[in-house]
């Protein structure tokens, strides 16, 4: 048998055609392999020392372990249609998390929009997607899921039901600055601007005590309906049970007392000192967290985490030190009351001295 398999051997060596694809071949498999390959960590931790990033890399991963970081939170599209190889991805980064012995908290960025008349095909397919992606934690042993990142914000439709709101939001800041050049030289505007909740909660209010004439001239909310949150996030919950058999976790932009979160392991909301300063961040952190915790307990949770965190990082205007602060900030109001905690890692922008005081947190206090 041996001879037979050596004199093969010296036929394909000897016929170039057959022999460069197959070794092409067996020199991508390595790499292939190892870059899916990895098995989740089986340590027990009582504070998940997380991070979270838009886009996670794996020279990223290694740096956060090594500032104690514990868990990661990776996240997958929601569009209805996603780039190719988005899955792909994820899972090379799951497989890398694991191999670097870090914990994983799986959910899906982004959202759907659509008129209101495809509503529940969108709704639908934002749902499906949810499900592929909760198998893919069910098969990579996924530590934690989340059915989607701050589900408040699904599916915002503009006020006129055929109206397409990137169309409306680019017709509407010519009409603005025409109508207010001296407003647009102060608060300059972009089509993000426009387009979504930072404009409704930002941009608008000042708009509106500038000039109170404003509301008359020209439509001010672009967006009027989201997906009923509060009861999409009992819908989802026996379809993301049948297929994923981890800790689920309601990952919030912020937390109602009206919706129930029964079914969840933990639930989770968004901290930010935008609107508030850091003088009132403090307060804000105590009265968020504090009512979380009481729901928590309402609902039969484990517990509460505050799974993302963002200051002013990258933005104009802040020292390093007011974002320092404001990160450390949710650090010591969230002490011994929430158990876990994943401030935002900008790779590009986070400081050194923000990366060596959350090091220090990790590694040493929490």
């Amino acid at each position: 048998m041996k001879e037979i398999i050596l004199i093969w051997i010296k036929k394909l060596i000897k016929s170039p055609r057959v022999f460069a694809p197959i070794l092409a071949y067996l020199i991508l498999l390595g790499p292939t392999l190892y870059l899916y390959s990895g098995s989740p960590p089986e340590t027990e931790v009582q504070v998940y020392k997380g991070a979270w990033s838009v886009f996670i890399s794996p020279n990223l991963l290694v740096g956060l372990k090594d500032i104690g970081v514990n868990t990661v939170q990776i996240g997958g599209a929601s569009k209805a249609f996603e780039l190719p190889a988005v899955k792909e991805l994820v899972v090379a980064n799951i497989q890398t998390a694991h191999r670097n012995g870090l914990k994983v908290f799986l959910t899906l960025s982004g959202s759907l929009s659509g008129t209101l008349a495809n509503e529940k095909i969108y709704l639908e397919a934002l749902n499906s997607r949810i499900i592929d992606y909760a198998k893919i934690a069910q098969r990579y042993k996924v530590a934690f899921f989340a059915p989607l990142n701050e589900p408040e914000f699904i599916n915002k439709y503009p006020l006129e039901e055929n109206k397409d709101p990137e169309k409306w939001a680019q017709e509407i800041i010519p009409q603005i600055r025409e109508a207010y050049p001296e407003f647009s030289e102060k608060y300059p505007l972009k089509k993000e601007d426009i387009y979504g909740e930072m404009w409704a909660q930002g941009s608008l209010p000042k708009i509106k005590e500038v000039y109170p004439d404003y509301a008359e001239k020209y439509l001010l909310y672009p967006f009027v309906k989201n997906i009923d949150a509060e009861m999409w996030a009992q819908d989802i919950l026996p379809r993301i049970k049948e297929v994923y058999h981890g800790e689920l976790i309601w990952r919030g932009e912020e937390l109602h007392w009206s919706t129930d979160y029964s079914g969840y392991d933990y639930i989770g909301f968004t901290a930010s000192p935008m609107g508030v300063g850091l003088e009132g961040y403090p307060d804000y952190i105590d009265s968020v967290l504090g009512e979380a915790l009481e729901i928590a307990e309402r609902d039969n949770c484990k517990g509460v985490m505050i799974t993302e965190s963002f200051t002013w990082e990258g933005v104009p205007g802040h020292s390093a030190e007011e974002v320092t602060r404001a990160f450390e900030i949710v650090f010591e109001r969230g002490e011994n009351k929430a158990v876990g905690f994943f401030p935002s890692f900008m790779e590009f922008t986070m400081s050194r001295k923000v990366m060596e005081m959350i090091s220090r947190w990790y590694k040493e206090i929490l």
